[in-house]
């Protein structure tokens, strides 16, 4: 999502994120310095002082008044505060489409995309021609070459572990598959930077694929009226830059390979009439721009990445996968369950079963097939992370034991290469299904607590103060729901003590030391029953 966007531009657009996501009526700077640290980090940005956030506040103010997106991004500026009318929503989306035209990354994509080969000095000035800076971004219209190749070295920093890169004739090379899913990805999410892109270009070279694919999207869609459960322009843009991508890439002879799609499937066997009839569609449209040897293994590409992506087919897919795979995919499901079930200590009830099984085949297709679809998942980890600690790693260490406990699984699915991204992405399919059956079934809630949260041993001591002893514990068990023992005196096993009076000598206890001398608050028990929990996540 971020990683054709300037570093700046990632910025502000992290603050608008976290604006909306913690639904904030009143922002400022020292706000976003604390709140967007970890996402800032997660795209491997670096934290920003308060001062550079004021800017920053000031330069949002700016661009969505040049753009005149008063009405799609409805916020209000006060000195160096951002308001938020939480009553109307955000369409960020229209911000990032115009920090993208802004964005010599973003560009150059383009540019490898459409495959036509360029010297570093012509590429300065197509780069300059066609840029579109934001009023604030400062840059000056003339791209310098260690500008350029900073930004390619950038590029391909990201491209790496996905196996392709951006060469110095300025075009794509590596593994046909990744790069057909990256440019899947990144323009299915950012179509309309892309069609205004092309529809401000200058340099004739470049022909408006939107303009030559728009007609096969429209027939196919045509066709398949009888075999989608409704027709959207979204599907319609969906299916548009599928189909571009993949003539553009076979015309400059970028072709996939079968050898390289693990089960691949001969779509002449298939046997379900309504399926064979969706493959005769899109194969009678692809002829028309693609060799007939690779007719088949890019229509099997395309109804795949669309299955996988739900889109809205009424066809049964369990004809279109060879019998191998369905039953590794039966046996991963089997494994996973029991997985699970051994995490929440006991078996699942039927109707979280088929939580748990809906629509289990297309999660596990997405990393069989689609493995680098998405790279922004370290952020929504993070944020389960952050809203159900107790669950999270639990579940998370679930998906984990599938390539630390079962090799055969991890060889035969995975090739034995299990990815932290790939668990990451199988991780955010789940647990939704796994917050809901946790805290939906009080018999889990506390079997889970039971068995994995570690109390903690607390001892208060307050001098003559024995029936605010009792307050402080009654306080953090039912206000802040803290599971602790509590001890009468301190001892070896002491985790936490609270005090009004720190005796000489405090070092002989093996404990964080808490003192109250003058009273209590709720602030400093909320404090300190977070401090505990934490100290209890850390342990689980």
């Amino acid at each position: 999502m971020f990683e054709l966007l300037e570093e700046k531009e990632t910025i502000k657009i992290v603050m608008l994120l976290t604006i909306q996501r913690e639904c904030k009526q009143f922002a400022d700077a020292a706000f976003f310095h604390e709140h967007t640290a970890k996402m800032l980090d997660s795209l491997g940005v670096s934290s920003k002082s308060q001062r550079s956030f004021e800017r920053y506040i000031k330069e949002i103010e700016e661009d969505i008044l040049f753009y005149n997106l008063e009405s799609k991004i409805p916020l209000k500026f006060v000195g160096n505060e951002i308001v938020n009318d939480l009553s109307l929503p955000l369409h960020i989306s229209y911000l990032m489409d115009r920090y993208l035209l802004g964005s010599i990354k973003f560009l150059l994509v383009y540019a490898a995309f459409r495959g036509k080969t360029m010297p570093s000095f012509e590429m300065m000035d197509w780069l300059t021609e066609n840029i579109q800076p934001s009023p604030s971004s400062n840059r000056e219209f003339s791209i310098s070459p260690n500008t350029l190749r900073k930004k390619r070295d950038e590029l391909n920093e990201s491209f790496k572990p996905l196996g392709f890169s951006i060469n110095k004739k300025y075009v794509f090379e590596g593994e046909e598959k990744s790069i057909r899913i990256f440019l899947f990805v990144q323009y299915l999410r950012n179509f309309n930077a892309l069609t205004e892109l092309e529809t401000s270009l200058q340099d004739k070279r470049f022909k408006r694929f939107y303009y030559q694919v728009n007609e096969h999207a429209k027939i196919i869609m045509s066709e398949l009226k009888d075999d989608l459960a409704y027709q959207s322009i979204k599907w319609e843009q969906f299916l548009m830059i599928l189909i571009g991508v993949t003539t553009i890439r076979n015309l400059n002879e970028n072709f996939l390979s079968k050898t390289k799609l693990k089960y691949y499937n001969n779509t002449a066997l298939i046997k379900d009439t309504r399926l064979a009839n969706i493959i005769s569609i899109f194969q009678k449209e692809l002829s028309k721009k693609i060799a007939p040897e690779q007719l088949k293994v890019e229509t099997f590409f395309i109804i795949n990445f669309l299955y996988v992506f739900d889109f809205p087919f009424t066809a049964s897919f369990d004809d279109f996968f060879s019998t191998r795979l369905k039953a590794d995919l039966d046996s991963t499901k089997s494994i996973i369950m029991s997985l699970f079930e051994d995490k929440f200590k006991q078996p699942f009830k039927h109707e979280d079963k088929l939580l748990f099984s809906k629509n289990f085949h297309k999660v596990l297709l997405q990393l069989l097939f689609f493995e680098n679809y998405d790279t922004g998942m370290k952020s929504n980890l993070e944020y389960f992370k952050h809203h159900y600690p107790i669950v999270t790693p639990i579940i998370l260490s679930s998906t984990k034991s599938l390539s630390e406990h079962f090799p055969k699984l991890n060889r035969l699915i995975f090739n034995g290469k299990a990815s932290c991204s790939l668990f990451n992405n199988y991780f955010s399919q789940l647990i939704h299904p796994a917050i809901l059956t946790f805290y939906n079934n009080s018999s889990y809630n506390e079997d889970i607590i039971n068995n994995y949260i570690v109390k903690a041993n607390i001892c208060i001591e307050v001098f003559g103060g024995i029936a605010k002893k009792q307050f402080i514990e009654q306080a953090l068990m039912q206000k802040f729901n803290l599971r602790a023992n509590f001890q009468d005196f301190p001892d070896e096993t002491t985790n936490f003590y609270i005090t009004d009076i720190i005796a000489s000598n405090e070092k002989a206890i093996n404990a964080s030391i808490f003192e109250w001398r003058i009273g209590t608050s709720d602030p400093m028990l909320e404090n300190f029953a977070n401090t505990v929990k934490n100290w209890q996540f850390e342990h689980l």
